[in-house]
């Protein structure tokens, strides 16, 4: 699924109870990753797995700014080529008041 797919799935009323979102392996994009941050419809996602889905910092950077991912707690964003200054904007991110914990290769960062 691209950023169009992801796009249409935020867009979806029907899912505004969801909890887990995983879209391992797809190019997700930042197209993707700025509908998953603005979507009123994810509010109650507890866990959202981008693992290797093209994000780059630029991606990771628009979900880190995001307010609408109250309830968030992990967040795997593992092989999409994110630099140390954008993981950091995840560290004490005020916008996920619930995430306990932040993927980015191999190892878990500290929030």
């Amino acid at each position: 699924m691209d950023g169009e797919g992801v796009e249409a799935l935020a867009g979806s009323e029907t899912l505004n109870n969801l909890k887990q979102l995983t879209l391992t392996f797809n190019p997700v994009g930042l197209r993707g990753a700025g509908a998953i941050a603005g979507s009123e419809n994810f509010r109650e996602l507890t866990l959202i797995d981008l693992y290797e889905t093209d994000l780059g910092n630029a991606g990771a950077r628009v979900l880190s700014e995001s307010t609408k991912l109250p309830n968030l707690e992990t967040l795997v964003l593992i092989h999409n080529d994110i630099g140390d200054e954008v993981q950091a904007l995840f560290k004490d991110n005020k916008n996920f008041p619930k995430i306990k914990d932040v993927y980015f290769f191999t190892a878990k960062a500290e929030v």
